[in-house]
């Protein structure tokens, strides 16, 4: 694709990608949603309790639940075959009406899918078939009810009690009550050998434990120490963890409901050390056929070594229907297709093997894609990304290599290679001009101070005069740069492979290094090695995106931001000292480790508009201590759907925290057969 053709496909692109707004850069209000049964449709906001400062509003969406409920035609065959009992026996008496995006139906199909390897395969389809007690609306503006159907918010938001749909079922035909859920906090949870460091993460607040209570069969209370702004957005992140552990069936494989002769030897044909190491393997709901499930799509055929496809099938307990009685999915199957390379997964949407995805296609491959979509039979989509393009990530702790670790916590070096950096280049040459600038990815607020964005400048000179000033003048007999101490400079960039555009991108950073006389390399890092990588901390810069969801949705993501994981890139062991509270990794000290001390704020402040405003500081202070080099902002992200697929919206958003392509409701995506 030549010059000419990237900007006449600009200007096609920018009119597909209209109306994708940083809206996630906007202060938000958790909406609750509440369906219950009347006969007419009205709107009815009411404030859950005067003493909650939490704002969470429940909107009241009345509407009738159709008399005549129908099931797929092979869900329908199983029940005259009488391996299933008819719908009104499996389905609950509160289903979830999910009005359709486009119209309701037919039932039927199989939606095919592809990922690069087991790492990949895994995440791909927990974010195409997800459940949780509640989940985010589809504008991505609050949260409302999904397998629990209401909310009560107590104690100024500190308590949060549930109530479950009743008559719902897991995929095998176990009742789901509030036992599952206790089942989780009482033998997992609190157990030694299942949970040695017990209850913690976004289950903790100031480092104390959630209490749960089951109050009857189904109702369920999570109470706190101290209000918990947080919880409602950890739920729809990460709460199935919460609703989708079967206790029935985990019941054979604990230590305190098994004999331990008959567990040690289940343990033993597994070929497993420990019975925790079997109860997890059997928690498995990807690897595990046999375990029951609440998501939509059950596996039938779990990936394993030499597979080439893996298989879901729908769920016939499914707890949701459409405006007509509809039980979902329409959808029959998910298959999930294993490919070497993400280059041949992009053959595979090229030729319309894929039927809808996302994941793994690129801005890089759009024109290509556009020109075989009618040969291919699909339609292309642009999303909006609540995640910048290209970041080179310095490792600020870097182990094994303290003269470059050294460097890295050296701002001037990170200031330079930022300025040898041309960011115009790879917008176009990567992007097709369509990202946006960093500028673009925090608050409009920062954009008068100059000083937080002059490191972005494109300045060779200023990249030079930096790399001198640090010692770093000196050069060997290939014009290299060497180290203070006379040691050869050597730098690897370790980059994304599954990402077309992150590699392409790091090509073209490894180069502008190299101009400035870095010895610059780029190495390529699969996803199933990546987090080993990355939790060794033993790279010296890795290349990839951060996540970009704004101040309320950041802050239950905050990694790229407070370093408060040991997933941040630019500093894992301090990520992973934050993380363990001080059991791993290290502390760090002056402004990461002030960042740290904000993101406790954030996380025990209930107050909506004064959480948006600490981490709106966390924005900013991150941002001047630069520990990380955005080299391209937001850009659409590109996907393909067949052009008989329905109910899939042309805007929605790209972003884990919302679990894509989950927010535009996947259980509702039907063929036109």
């Amino acid at each position: 694709m030549n010059t000419m053709d990237r900007r006449k496909f600009l200007k096609l692109s920018a009119l597909a990608a209209a109306g994708a707004t940083a809206v996630a850069c906007q202060p938000q209000t958790v909406v609750v949603k509440e369906t219950v049964e009347v006969e007419k449709i009205v709107k009815e906001t009411v404030e859950v309790e005067k003493t909650v400062e939490m704002k969470v509003e429940v909107e009241k969406v009345v509407t009738a639940t159709p008399e005549a409920m129908r099931e797929a035609p092979q869900v329908a065959d199983q029940v005259t075959a009488g391996s299933l009992p008819p719908l009104d026996e499996r389905l609950t008496a509160d289903p979830l009406i999910l009005e359709p995006i486009d119209s309701v139906g037919q039932y039927g199909g199989t939606w095919r899918r592809a990922s690069t390897g087991m790492g990949d395969v895994g995440a791909n389809m927990e974010r195409a078939d997800q459940v949780c007690p509640f989940f985010w609306t589809r504008d991505a503006a609050g949260v409302g009810p999904d397998l629990f159907s209401t909310l009560e918010v107590g104690d100024e938001g500190a308590s949060f009690t549930f109530t479950l749909r009743k008559g719902h079922h897991w995929s095998d035909g176990t009742p789901f009550t509030a036992d599952d859920v206790l089942w989780l906090y009482e033998y997992q949870w609190q157990d030694p050998d299942l949970s040695p460091n017990g209850i913690g993460g976004w289950l903790a607040i100031a480092g104390e434990p959630v209490v749960v209570e089951k109050l009857d069969d189904f109702t369920v209370k999570f109470s706190f120490v101290m209000p918990y702004g947080l919880f409602m957005l950890w739920i729809a992140h990460v709460g199935s963890q919460i609703v989708d552990c079967p206790a029935q069936y985990m019941q054979q494989f604990h230590a305190q409901f098994v004999d331990k002769a008959a567990l040690d030897a289940m343990t033993a044909e597994a070929q497993l050390e420990t019975w925790a190491d079997l109860y997890w393997l059997k928690n498995n709901w990807r690897e595990n056929a046999e375990r029951p499930t609440n998501r939509a799509w059950k596996v039938i055929n779990p990936p394993g070594a030499g597979a080439v496809t893996f298989n879901l099938m729908r769920n016939p307990y499914y707890f949701k229907i459409d405006p007509e009685g509809n039980q979902l999915p329409y959808i029959d199957e998910q298959r999930y297709t294993f490919v070497e390379t993400a280059e041949m997964l992009h053959l595979k949407a090229i030729a319309g093997e894929i039927d809808m995805q996302l994941r793994t296609l690129t801005l890089g491959i759009y024109p290509l894609l556009s020109e075989n979509a009618e040969r291919g039979g699909y339609r292309l989509i642009l999303w909006e990304n609540f995640g910048t393009g290209l970041v080179v990530f310095p490792n600020l702790t870097l182990l094994k290599d303290d003269e470059v670790r050294a460097l890295n916590n050296d701002i001037r070096w990170r200031q330079a290679i930022s300025h040898c950096i041309d960011r115009d280049e790879i917008n176009e040459l990567i992007y097709l001009g369509l990202a946006g600038p960093a500028q673009g990815c925090y608050p409009e607020s920062f954009a008068s101070e100059d000083a937080l964005w002059e490191p972005f400048e494109y300045n060779v000179d200023k990249a030079n005069a930096l790399l001198d000033e640090l010692g770093l003048d000196q050069r060997d007999a290939n014009g290299w740069r060497m180290l203070p101490s006379g040691n050869p400079l050597s730098i690897t960039l370790e980059g994304f492979d599954q990402d077309k555009s992150i590699m392409d991108g790091s090509e073209l950073v490894m180069a502008k290094m190299q101009a400035v006389g870095i010895n610059t390399a780029l190495k390529g890092v699969t996803y199933d090695q990546w987090w080993d990588r990355i939790y060794t901390s033993e790279y010296q810069f890795t290349t990839y995106m951060k996540d970009n969801s704004g101040p309320l949705i950041q802050a239950i993501y905050a990694r790229a931001y407070a370093c408060s994981e040991h997933s941040t890139y630019w500093a894992p062991e301090w990520g992973n000292w934050y993380q363990t509270k001080g059991e791993a990794g290290e502390e760090p000290t002056g402004v990461p480790r002030q960042l740290q001390q904000l993101f406790d704020e954030v996380q025990v402040t209930a107050d909506e508009t004064t959480r948006i405003e600490l981490f709106t500081q966390i924005y900013h202070d991150s941002l001047a201590l630069f520990p990380d080099i955005i080299c391209a902002g937001r850009s659409p992200a590109p996907g393909v759907v067949k052009n008989n697929m329905r109910n899939v919206p042309d805007k929605s958003y790209m972003s884990y925290p919302l679990r894509t392509p989950w927010i535009s409701s996947p259980d509702q995506y039907w063929f036109e057969l």
